[in-house]
């Protein structure tokens, strides 16, 4: 039976879609409905049973550190102002796992980032995370709970997938499943053939593109080492789970169960914050009252 007991969290990237917002702060810690992203995936992990974390920071990420070690100049003033509530809310903050960070030097792709976790992993099996994506399951277990659940199953390296639509294909790692799946059906686990870095529609192999969750083997790292860069210089984790597929070793694609929000899009962010707003009750009165007068305005 396999298990899962460590993560690795890629927050290194540039965070060039959302400018001028990141311009001077790191992407990751782009607040959603007032959380940063990058402590909805460290939350995300947790609640799956993860206690054991690496985040990957990019060379001005320190930020990122500060939020989950740093003290903060709030806790600083309430201590001296006996802010009881501040100082409560602050705790709340504190989080029952063991997150360390690794500063990958140059943004040399997806695949570089994940090298700079050998050494933390070992030769232990890991979740890979990217904060881009927030994946909400209300009421049901969370995407990496759902990818840990299928590798105790099967012991293999396995991508989250979902349905992407035709237009956006060009933007994502599409997956050629073994066999036909039944897209209709949340859950599903099937082989992979082959995984296409960002196809044209005309070529790619299906409409199954990977989203930011995995569960990988150690075995990654070996495929990462061996791969030559892109023409931009960059290693793409999609290439090492091609290498793999190559070599005969198992990769699946996992059809989760929840809703994704792309944040590293202005539209995603936005979407994102009115979709968890939802769940919270005061604000969801707040914006039906908001929606209702917009409804007004456009009659």
């Amino acid at each position: 039976m396999g298990t899962v007991e460590k993560a690795v969290i890629l927050a290194a990237g540039l965070g060039t879609r959302l400018l001028p917002a990141t311009k001077a702060i790191p992407k990751e810690m782009v607040t959603v409905f007032g959380k940063p992203l990058i402590q909805y995936v460290i939350e995300e992990v947790i609640e799956a049973g993860i206690t054991d974390i690496l985040v990957i920071i990019g060379t001005q990420h320190q930020a990122i550190v500060e939020h989950f070690q740093g003290e903060g100049r709030a806790r600083e003033h309430a201590l001296k102002t006996n802010d009881h509530a501040t100082l409560a809310a602050l705790e709340n903050n504190i989080f029952p796992a063991n997150i360390k960070f690794t500063t990958q030097q140059e943004p040399l792709g997806t695949a570089h980032a994940v090298l700079q976790a050998k050494s933390f992993i070992g030769k232990d099996s890991f979740a890979l995370l990217f904060p881009d994506d927030i994946i909400i399951n209300p009421g049901g277990p969370n995407c990496i709970s759902q990818l840990k659940q299928a590798y105790t199953d099967h012991e293999a390296n396995i991508v989250a997938v979902e349905q992407i639509p035709s237009e956006l294909i060009p933007f994502y790692g599409i997956v050629a499943p073994q066999e036909n799946i039944d897209q209709s059906k949340q859950s599903s686990l099937v082989p992979i053939k082959d995984l296409i870095e960002k196809p044209s529609i005309e070529l790619a192999p299906s409409n199954l593109g990977i989203v930011g969750r995995y569960i990988l083997r150690s075995e990654i790292f070996k495929e990462i080492e061996s791969l030559e860069s892109s023409e931009i210089g960059e290693l793409h984790i999609t290439q090492a789970l091609s290498h793999l597929v190559i070599s005969n070793r198992e990769v699946y694609a996992y059809i989760y169960e929840g809703s994704r929000y792309d944040t590293g899009r202005p539209i995603g962010h936005v979407l994102a914050n009115l979709a968890i707003a939802w769940e919270d009750p005061v604000a969801k009165q707040e914006l039906l009252n908001y929606l209702k007068h917009l409804n007004k305005e456009t009659d």
